[in-house]
This record gives structure tokens, C-alpha cells and sequence, in this order.
């Protein structure tokens, strides 16, 4: 075994520091929502949140921008992280500077989660058919 994968570190450290800060902040009568009048940790959360979603979805954008011979799989994977990417950006910015950049958030978050949806299946899809188009058997 050569070690343990840098995402693997990533995510369980940066779930854990989560779990962590979540339990800190204060939620009774707090505001239900993550842009706006947040508390200190709760904002914290928020925008750590954010980097960890754009870390964890850099290395796979990098990983398919590298990969050769370039795939049908790989425009579904790149299409899934810029969103992403994008999404957490926004969601950081609006957490940061709610008068600055909250009406754009929630303007853009359904249509790039719709983005990440679609990008997934179009995986899906373009992995079945290229598993049905190589060694699929002709039957009739």
C-alpha cells in the first residue's frame, strides 16, 4: 500500500473540523438558514464548507483534465465538478457577504444543482453504452 490518498485525508479531516464546529455553534433562536445574520461559528462552518467542496472537486477536474484518451466520461465528470466548483463558490461568497452575493446564490443553486444532476447522468449513460457497445452479444 502506498499511503493514504490526499481526498481521503481531505474529506475526513474536513468532516471531522464539521462535526466539530457544528456542535459549537449556537442554534437556539438562531436564524434558520445558512446566508444571512449567521453566528461566528455557524458562519465559520458555512465558508469551511465551501473550501472543502472546491477542494475535494479540483482533484477530479485535474484528474480528467490530465486523463488520455480523452472519454465521453470525461466531459460528464468535468461538467459535475465545475459545477460543483461554481455552486460552493457561490454558496462560500453568500455566507461571507450575504448583502453582496445571496440573491445571486439562491438565484443559480437550482439551476447548477440541476447541472450536477444531469452531468451524473449523462455518466451513467455514456458508461452503460460504452459497457453495451464492447462486448455486448447480438441476440435474435
Amino acid at each position: 500500500m502506498t499511503g493514504i490518498p490526499a481526498a481521503l485525508v481531505i474529506a475526513v479531516a474536513g468532516g471531522l473540523v464539521l462535526v466539530i464546529i457544528h456542535a459549537t455553534a449556537v442554534h437556539a433562536g438562531e436564524q434558520r438558514g445558512y446566508t444571512g445574520r449567521l453566528s461566528g461559528p455557524a458562519t465559520v462552518y458555512g465558508i469551511l464548507l465551501s473550501i472543502l467542496l472546491i477542494a475535494v472537486n479540483v482533484a477530479p477536474l485535474i484528474t480528467v483534465a490530465l486523463a488520455r484518451p480523452v472519454t465521453r466520461s470525461q466531459f460528464w465528470f468535468a461538467a459535475s465538478a465545475l459545477s460543483w466548483i461554481m455552486l460552493a463558490g457561490l454558496r462560500g461568497a453568500a455566507t461571507a457577504d450575504p448583502d453582496g452575493f445571496a440573491e445571486t446564490f439562491w438565484q443559480l443553486r437550482l439551476p447548477l444543482d440541476t447541472l450536477v444532476l444531469l452531468a451524473g447522468a449523462g455518466l451513467g449513460l455514456s458508461d452503460l453504452r460504452r459497457k453495451r457497445g464492447v462486448g455486448a452479444v447480438a441476440t435474435g
